[in-house]
């Protein structure tokens, strides 16, 4: 299956149960096409205002899916457009995942946890520094 395909078959009007899958499909295939991503993206933003449910909540995934990180925007509008509180929901995570830029690799979590040692030794040492302040003004 093409992009082509899958957008033919995401379109409005064909059958419910296959849009989704379609939607999803294209989210999948984007990942291999960097050049096209930009396009894909807006396509899938505009999935985000269909009126079928799954679709919009296919479509916030697939965006996350390609890390379209310039329809942010288009997330934010569904979330607060969005009635069903399992769409909102949807919509405001593919939008922080989007935000924060997507998943995080190993390396990227232990430079954040070796960054928290380092913020709680440095905390430690102000401390001290302010115990050693404090005695050494206090000597006469």
């Amino acid at each position: 299956m093409c992009i082509r395909d899958s957008l033919a078959a995401a379109a409005y009007g064909a059958p419910a149960q296959a849009r989704q899958v379609a939607i999803g499909a294209i989210g999948r295939l984007g990942q291999y096409f960097e050049s096209r991503k930009k396009t894909l993206g807006e396509t899938l933003a505009e999935f985000t205002n269909d009126p079928d449910f799954r679709v919009r909540i296919a479509a916030a995934n697939a965006l996350v899916t390609i890390r379209a990180t310039d329809q942010v925007v288009a997330l934010d509008q569904m979330a607060s457009k969005e009635l069903d509180g399992r769409g909102v929901r949807t919509a405001r995570e593919a939008a922080g995942k989007l935000r924060k830029g997507g998943e995080t690799t190993a390396e990227v979590k232990a430079l954040r946890e070796d960054f928290e040692k380092l913020r709680g030794q440095n905390g430690e040492l102000r401390d001290k520094l302010e115990r050693l302040e404090a005695l050494t003004s206090r000597a006469p």
